[in-house]
């Protein structure tokens, strides 16, 4: 019981943590970009909506959201407090001192966290997206056919467990800053974000640029919830490009980039 007391405030704490970042920066870009930019945004918009209620998504659809998202924030608060609770911290391999390891090792690190991030989801979001798994455990997430930031932690529970399980081998095989896992959080759901969006923010040029090529777009995550197949990237094509499951195209007709996607769909 000592040691649960001892985590229990952690909990609480990484909950409304969570909990408030999802609100502030989901919430924030659908009220900026579905309210004060809407005429914008509509310009760009990928699928159209019915039945809209604030910003022409249904209000249904929103309410399902929040709630499934704040769930997600108060699960992510169970999974991350041992890492940071005294008691359990020390079985990790979390550092408070900049200087133990350097600087140059700091920004490797959450470079290698991204990458990481990248390649698990890739093949993680593949693997639900069996017939066998898709039903019980991503499903939930699909039901926003057509996205917006507030879907970002629309997950069920079982898949909020699977986004992130991944950091927890991470910081006990690897030196981790403690700053640096909520500064890569942050970052990995402002792109969450931008890959819910609704609307395309990226110029048409950029889908043959050398580099920007490479970067995932709200053209390809959209198209990945209307159709339920290919594009499984996270923050990166290259998994996509790599394994022949980038549909490229509009989202009216999308066409299978590299290869036909046949396996891993519901």
């Amino acid at each position: 019981m000592s040691l649960l007391h001892s985590i229990l405030p952690f909990i609480l704490g990484l909950s409304v943590f969570h909990t408030l970042r999802y609100l502030l920066m989901a919430g924030g870009a659908y009220r900026l970009f579905w309210g004060r930019w809407r005429a914008w945004a509509e310009a760009r918009r990928l699928q159209p909506v019915r039945g809209g209620g604030p910003g022409a998504f249904p209000r249904a659809q929103l309410r399902r959201e929040l709630l499934n998202s704040v769930k997600t924030s108060v699960l992510f608060g169970l999974v991350f407090a041992p890492m940071f609770a005294p008691a359990t911290r020390g079985f990790t391999r979390i550092y408070s001192e900049v200087g133990d390891h350097g600087i140059a090792y700091l920004i490797a690190s959450f470079l290698a966290l991204v990458l990481i991030n990248d390649a698990y989801f890739y093949w993680m979001h593949r693997l639900i997206h069996h017939p066998r798994l898709f039903r019980r455990v991503h499903a939930v997430h699909h039901q926003s056919r057509s996205p917006n930031p507030m879907t970002a932690y629309s997950f069920s529970l079982s898949e909020g467990v699977l986004e992130f399980i991944w950091v927890w081998p991470v910081v006990l095989l690897m030196p981790v800053h403690e700053w640096v896992l909520p500064v890569f959080g942050a970052f990995a759901l402002a792109l969450n974000i931008v890959g819910h969006l609704g609307f395309e923010i990226y110029p048409e040029w950029t889908k043959e640029h050398a580099l920007l090529k490479w970067l995932n777009r709200p053209t390809y995550h959209d198209d990945h919830h209307r159709v339920a197949k290919g594009n499984y990237g996270l923050y990166f094509t290259f998994w996509d490009r790599w394994m022949g499951t980038l549909r490229v195209g509009t989202p009216a007709r999308a066409e299978v980039g590299e290869a036909p996607v046949r396996a891993a769909v519901p």
